[in-house]
């Protein structure tokens, strides 16, 4: 029998121990707080690659929307990347010699 009473279970020694009882409420409030600065930063970092995905995708439509635009009416159009640079054109255009073809720059134009 005293064998059984020396074998007082964890949580009512705990329940008895008012240091014991703290140290866990700290314990489990620092790991709550970890927890949520956690999950907090995973969910940011998310959001912010989707809006990276998102702006990447915007940026290619409106390159191909101006490159489009630009080449309308058998206009070329001077494409910029880094220092390099190219001049595009329709290819239905490059056929038709006796028509002049202006520039157009996609870089200057406002939206």
């Amino acid at each position: 029998m005293e064998a059984e009473q020396n074998k007082e279970s964890t949580f009512a020694r705990i329940r008895k121990n008012k240091f014991l009882r703290r140290l866990l409420v700290i314990i489990l409030f620092i790991w709550l707080i970890f927890s949520v600065i956690y999950i907090g930063q995973d969910q940011l970092n998310k959001i912010g690659g989707r809006l990276v995905e998102t702006g990447y995708r915007i940026g290619i439509t409106d390159s191909v929307r101006r490159i489009l635009e630009g080449s309308e009416n058998c206009q070329t159009v001077r494409v910029f990347l880094e220092n390099r640079e190219r001049t595009l054109i329709d290819v239905k255009c490059v056929g038709n010699k006796s028509q002049t073809l202006p520039l157009t720059d996609i870089n200057r134009k406002t939206r």
